[in-house]
C-alpha cells in the first residue's frame, strides 16, 4: 500500500516501534499484578499509545494519498482508520472504567470483538476490499 516514505513517516514509524519495543515492560508488571489498578491503567496507557502511534502512520500516509497507491479504496482507507482506532479507544476508556473495578476495564477489553465483526460485517474482510 505503501508507494514511498518521507522523513515525517520515517519518524513517526520510529516512534511506533519505540513504543512496540517498550511494551514488554507494562505486560510484565501487568501480568505479575492483574488485580491492581495502577498495573492496568499502565498497561491500557502503553496498548494505546502503541495503537495511536499506529494510527497516526497510518493517517499521515493516507491523507490525501501522500504515501499510498492513489487507486487504494476509500472503503479500505475508512475500514483502516476504524480499526486502527478502534483498538486506542477500547483500551483508553477501560482506563476510567477501572475506577469502578478492575475486572469491569478487563471486561471492557471484550468490546474489540463485537466491533471487529461490526468492521467486518459492515466493509468485509480487509483483504476483500483490496
Amino acid at each position: 500500500m505503501i508507494r514511498r516514505i518521507d522523513a515525517r513517516f520515517i519518524a513517526i514509524n520510529i516512534t511506533l516501534l519505540g513504543l512496540i519495543a517498550l511494551l514488554p515492560f507494562p505486560t510484565d508488571v501487568y501480568g505479575n499484578y492483574p488485580s491492581s489498578r495502577p498495573a492496568l491503567i499502565v498497561y491500557a496507557a502503553s496498548i494505546s499509545a502503541t495503537g495511536l502511534a499506529s494510527a497516526a502512520l497510518w493517517f499521515y500516509a493516507s491523507q490525501d494519498n501522500r504515501l499510498i497507491d492513489p487507486s487504494t479504496p476509500r472503503e479500505w482507507i475508512v475500514h483502516s482508520h476504524l480499526r486502527a482506532l478502534s483498538i486506542p479507544a477500547v483500551f483508553l476508556t477501560s482506563i476510567p472504567i477501572s475506577f469502578i473495578g478492575v475486572s469491569a476495564a478487563q471486561f471492557w477489553w471484550l468490546l474489540l470483538i463485537p466491533m471487529r465483526f461490526y468492521f467486518r460485517r459492515r466493509y468485509g474482510k480487509i483483504t476483500d476490499i483490496w
